[in-house]
Formats: C-alpha cells, sequence, structure tokens
C-alpha cells in the first residue's frame, strides 16, 4: 500500500486562544486611538476657554457617536445569534469587545448631568417659565431627574444584554456547551426588542429635546438604524485591519466583506426612507409647529450641509454599493465604510448644531472646527479601550456550533470482486477527485477542517481539502483502484476490519474495482 509522504499532507492548523490571540497589529491599532486623542484634548481644552457652548455640544455630539458604535455593536451581535451566518461569526468578537465598552460610555455621560441647563432648554428653569411648552413637558417626562435615571437605566440593559452574552460566549470558549448557543439566541431574541425600545426613548431625551416644541414619531427608528450603521461600518474597518495579518488573514474572505457590503446597503437604504419619510411627511402637513425643524437645517447656509448628508451619506454609497465587484474588493470597502463613520459625525452635527443657532439667531463658523476635535479626543479613547478589550480574548469563537464538527463515518463495505459500485458518498455529497491542494466547491462539498482539541471541525470558508490520489492493492489481483480521502481525517474514525472491502468508485459511470483495505 502506497501512502501520500509527509510534506505533502498540509498540516491542520489548531483552533485555540493561542492560535487566535490578537496580533501585534492590535497594539498599533491602539498606538493610533492614543494619538487620535492627545491631538483632539489639545484641541478641546483650547476650545473649552474659547466657548464653553461650544465645548458642550461638541461634547454631546462626540458622546452620541460613540455610544452608536457601541450599542449598534451589541444589535449586530444579538442579531448573529438569531440568524447565523459565517460573515459575523468572524467579526463576533469585535462586537463583543465593542460592547464591552459599555460602562466607560457611562462614565463619560456624567459631565453631561452638570450642562443640562446649557444644553436643553427644558432644563433651564427661566426658559420653563416664559414658555407654557416646556412647563407642560417638564411637568410630564423632561425633567432633570428623569433624564439621568433613564439614560442610567438605558445603559444598565445594554450593559445587562452585554454581560449575558459576553459571559456565555466566555463560558463556550472554556467548556464546549453546545447549549450556549441556544441560551445566547434566546436571550438575543428579546433583546433585540428591549434594546428598540430604549433606543426610541434614548433619541428622545438626547437629541429629540433638543428642540422641545418639535416631535416626530420615527426619530426613534432613525436612532437605532444610525447606530447599526455605525456599529456595522466600524466593524468593516477593523475586519480589513485585522485581515491584514494572522491568525484572521485566512478567515477573512472575500464572501464575508461581500455579505458586509450588502448589510451595508441594507442599513443606508432603511436610513435613507426612515428620513425622507420623516420629511415627506412634514412636507405635505406644512404645520408651523413641525417645519421650524427642518428651516433651521436648509435655511441660512445650512442647506450645503444637508446637501452633504443627503448627497455622501445616501447617494454615493448607495450607488457604489450595488457593484458586486466593490463590495468583493476589501480595500475598497474598507474605505467606503471609513467614510461612512465620518458621515456619521457629520449627520449628527447637522442634527444638534442647527437647533442652537437657530434659536440664538447667529453661527460663529470659527468655533465649527470643536466639532471635530472634541469627539476626536472622545473616539480615540474609546479606540484604545477597545483594543485593549479585544486582546483580552481569541479573535474566534473556539467551539461555536456554527463551526461544524466533523463527525466519524463507518467505512462502506462490499464483498470482494463486486464489480461495478455506485459512486460513494458521505453525508449525501458525491466524492470527487481532485488535484493535490485544489479545494471543493463550498456549495457542493463539505468544508475545511481545523483541529481543536480531540475534534476536527471546520473554518467558516467552506472549503475542504483532499488528499491526492492514493494507489491501493485491489482484491483479487484486479488492479489498482482510487481513493480520495480527507487530508485530516477524524481522530476517532473507525477502522474498517482486517480483509473487509472497501465500495470504490469512479466518476460518472466508469466502471470501480473491488478492493481491500
Amino acid at each position: 500500500m502506497s501512502s501520500s509522504s509527509p510534506s505533502s499532507v498540509p498540516k491542520v492548523p489548531r483552533i485555540d486562544a493561542e492560535a487566535f490571540a490578537a496580533p501585534p497589529a492590535v497594539d498599533r491599532l491602539q498606538r493610533l486611538g492614543l494619538s487620535i486623542c492627545v491631538v483632539g484634548l489639545i484641541g478641546s481644552v483650547a476650545g473649552y476657554f474659547l466657548s464653553h457652548d461650544y465645548f458642550y455640544r461638541a461634547y454631546l455630539v462626540g458622546w452620541v457617536y460613540c455610544v452608536g458604535i457601541a450599542f449598534g455593536s451589541l444589535a449586530l451581535a444579538m442579531l448573529n445569534h438569531l440568524v447565523g451566518g459565517g460573515f459575523l461569526l468572524v467579526v463576533r468578537r469585535q462586537l463583543e469587545a465593542a460592547t464591552r465598552t459599555i460602562p466607560a460610555l457611562l462614565l463619560a455621560a456624567v459631565p453631561l448631568f452638570f450642562w443640562l441647563p446649557r444644553l436643553y432648554s427644558w432644563a433651564d428653569p427661566a426658559k420653563v417659565r416664559v414658555d407654557p411648552v416646556l412647563r407642560w413637558k417638564t411637568h410630564s417626562y423632561l425633567t432633570t431627574g428623569g433624564f439621568i435615571g433613564r439614560l442610567v437605566l438605558y445603559f444598565a440593559i445594554a450593559w445587562l444584554l452585554t454581560w449575558l452574552i459576553n459571559r456565555m460566549s466566555l463560558e463556550q470558549d472554556r467548556t464546549a456547551d453546545t447549549g450556549l448557543a441556544r441560551r445566547m439566541r434566546i436571550v438575543s431574541g428579546p433583546g433585540i426588542v428591549i434594546y428598540c425600545l430604549a433606543a426610541t426613548f434614548a433619541s428622545v431625551d438626547w437629541l429629540m429635546s433638543i428642540e422641545t416644541h418639535w416631535s416626530s414619531t420615527m426619530y426613534g427608528f432613525y436612532l437605532i438604524v444610525s447606530q447599526a450603521l455605525s456599529g456595522l461600518t466600524f466593524t468593516i474597518v477593523i475586519a480589513f485591519f485585522l485581515s491584514r495579518s494572522e491568525p484572521m488573514a485566512p478567515l477573512m474572505v472575500k464572501k464575508h466583506f461581500h455579505d458586509y457590503g450588502k448589510l451595508y446597503l441594507a442599513l443606508t437604504m432603511m436610513w435613507t426612507y426612515i428620513c425622507f419619510s420623516q420629511f415627506l411627511i412634514t412636507w405635505a402637513g406644512n404645520l408651523p409647529e413641525e417645519i421650524f425643524w427642518y428651516r433651521h437645517r436648509i435655511l441660512s447656509g445650512w442647506g450645503v450641509i444637508a446637501g452633504i448628508v443627503v448627497w455622501c451619506h445616501f447617494a454615493l454609497p448607495f450607488a457604489l454599493l450595488l457593484s458586486r465587484d466593490l463590495k468583493r474588493r476589501t480595500r475598497w470597502l474598507a474605505l467606503l465604510a471609513g467614510w461612512m463613520l465620518l458621515m456619521r459625525l457629520v449627520d449628527l452635527f447637522w442634527q444638534v448644531e442647527p437647533a442652537y443657532v437657530g434659536a440664538a439667531g447667529s453661527q460663529r463658523l470659527e468655533m465649527e472646527w470643536m466639532y471635530l476635535a472634541v469627539p476626536a479626543a472622545l473616539f480615540g479613547g474609546w479606540l484604545w479601550l477597545f483594543g485593549r478589550e479585544l486582546k483580552q480574548r481569541s479573535l474566534l469563537p473556539l467551539h461555536d456550533p456554527q463551526i461544524p464538527t466533523r463527525r466519524p463515518r463507518p467505512c462502506a463495505r462490499a464483498a470482494p470482486g463486486a464489480g461495478r459500485t455506485a459512486p460513494q458518498r458521505r453525508g449525501g455529497v458525491r466524492q470527487r477527485a481532485q488535484h493535490p491542494g485544489h479545494p471543493l466547491d463550498h456549495r457542493r462539498s463539505g468544508r475545511h477542517l481545523y483541529r481543536v482539541g480531540d475534534r476536527h471541525v471546520g473554518d467558516v470558508r467552506g472549503l475542504r481539502r483532499l488528499r491526492p490520489p492514493q494507489r491501493l492493492p485491489a482484491a483479487g489481483g484486479v488492479g489498482d483502484a482510487r481513493v480520495d480521502a480527507p487530508v485530516d481525517a477524524p481522530i476517532d474514525a473507525p477502522d474498517c476490519a482486517p480483509g473487509a472491502a472497501a465500495a470504490g468508485g469512479a466518476r460518472g459511470g466508469h466502471d470501480g474495482d473491488a478492493r481491500r483495505e
């Protein structure tokens, strides 16, 4: 019996925490975050002494921006547990790392509690006394204590969901308990519903109440989709960053980025639908208590920013993401995702700043740079914290059931001289001979196998490789038969009994010869 040389058999990589530890590239990511934070801090300190009001508003925009990435990552993590899919599996640890920054973002919200009268008219007693609408709303909902209590409640809900999912995910790595996947799915189902309700109320408290006389029932959906879009585009950028080095380089394939691009396109269209529907309803109604919100954001030069949001937040990404080739070009997709992260900041600036300018009737253009400096300081510090959390665990879930286990299959037996046999099937898949190292099409075959401890699992690329054809002595001196065997048959695969013959076959209708193992 002839066998392949050891050098011709591909090595089977092991999946463990050490093999999938964070690469040195994550350290560079943290250094980048610190650099951005330092530069932003210098500008923020200077801006604080130049204009307190602009600093407070820029801080609010930067904080909501970072919260959007973390909360959006939480929503995508729960979506992964609900619907599955390899394209979200390989970035699950990135999403979990982003969610673990939520307690730090709650601490970053503490300064806002002291600046409420400068940010919200309903928190200024002097304005409340002269405005009957503010008196009614502050009596029923918008109070300082209620704002702080609800904000803490939103973060408590998000942190509870984060803690449950991260704890079970880590336990799954340690124990390989397949039942934990079902428990995470059970948590994620109602978790997404609760998250949507919390984000809806948060949109009213954090952004919509800046102009207390205006209200919209669609604004909550705007914030939900905006957070999902922020979380997804940040994930795409980090996935591309990690795909340039081991150990994630062989796992982050073009098909995954293609799927990210499709989800990116869907969220962009959903965001546009919500924003345009809100504008269309307001324009059709033409009520004075509603149209002033858009007048503040279109007139007096703000129409330029509105045009940038329309063309650069929707039209450009939408037109480019229609291309299949661009979605499979990882570098271009990452650049487009980074562009969307910038546009999310521009959109928040357009949502917040015109409210204060419209009320005051004046604007200091020389101070608008603070909307870059202060968010940069917050985002840089958050990025450093994200990198620290990313290094705490392996970059791939080690025992997730979505990484399928290859189970041992019994040897097919046939009497000697059986002659013509049907093509051998394993697991319902026709085995096709390939050249050494040539992968089978993942749509018709199994998966390329990795080893985790004592079991073999398939990677998320969905490919399986076969050994080079081997020549075995045939039964009864009838020549040789070709055998296509996986490179990494399970350790516990049963051996055929000595003297038993395995049925073999060739492709199509060629004759197969009976052979003994």
